[in-house]
């Protein structure tokens, strides 16, 4: 039940919903609980203020306190029960200021096999993937990609980085994968891990904050072992 509220407020439209009933009950409540709120006011400030801008400040400062005492999160980055939009907009936030990033997706389409509803986000991280391995940024990354006929996005990025070849050599395409596998999982020098799950009800999207944690460094291990082992 607390996932479901939490993944609502911080939906970008719900939460605006919620808020506004917030404001509403809030006010409501105050000037049921203070009919002469108005001269209440006057005698503490000696100056009349309208209702209208101590509901919005009386609202604000509840609307606050509810999301902290309700919706709070542990750590600085642990979320659950992402939106795929949401998910792709971390993970793109996070490989434009990266300079050390460990990759592993599931699927490597080339931008133009993109699906409609990631198609944005996607185009997105791919250009910011590109100018990090451009800037010489540590970025590996082991993509599963099995179609002969379909472009990948090693082609793609190939195409973006004719002048830097070299920036191309930590992506490897494998037509195996090590394990059965439904997941991509990107692992950021910010701490930050993100991974996704197939569910028979569709998918589920994660964010970690690992940093400082032995996990963190012990997933950058396994990776890097794995890259001269998958074929």
């Amino acid at each position: 039940m607390e996932s479901n509220w939490r993944k609502t407020w911080n939906d970008p439209v719900w939460s605006k919903v919620i808020s506004a009933i917030i404001i509403l009950a809030f006010g409501t409540f105050f000037v049921m609980i203070f009919p002469n709120w108005e001269q209440m006011l006057k005698n503490l400030f000696q100056y009349e203020i309208k209702l209208s801008v101590w509901m919005v400040i009386l609202a604000a400062i509840a609307s606050a306190a509810i999301k902290y005492l309700f919706f709070r999160k542990s750590g600085n980055l642990a979320l659950d029960n992402l939106t795929s939009k949401q998910w792709f907009s971390e993970i793109d936030e996070q490989i434009k200021d990266c300079n050390f990033a460990r990759i592993y997706l599931r699927n490597f389409d080339h931008p133009d096999q993109f699906k409609p509803e990631h198609r944005e986000s996607l185009q997105s991280f791919m250009k910011s993937l590109a100018e990090r391995l451009e800037s010489g940024a540590d970025i590996q990354v082991i993509a599963y990609h099995t179609s002969l006929s379909e472009k990948s996005g090693l082609d793609w990025l190939s195409s973006e980085l004719k002048s830097n070849k070299q920036a191309l050599s930590n992506i490897k395409l494998i037509k195996n994968q090590p394990t059965s596998n439904t997941s991509s999982m990107y692992l950021f020098d910010s701490g930050a891990v993100l991974f996704n799950r197939r569910l028979k009800s569709g998918h589920s999207y994660h964010v970690e904050n690992l940093q400082g944690s032995i996990v963190h460094y012990l997933i950058e291990r396994g990776f890097n072992a794995s890259q001269d082992k998958l074929q």
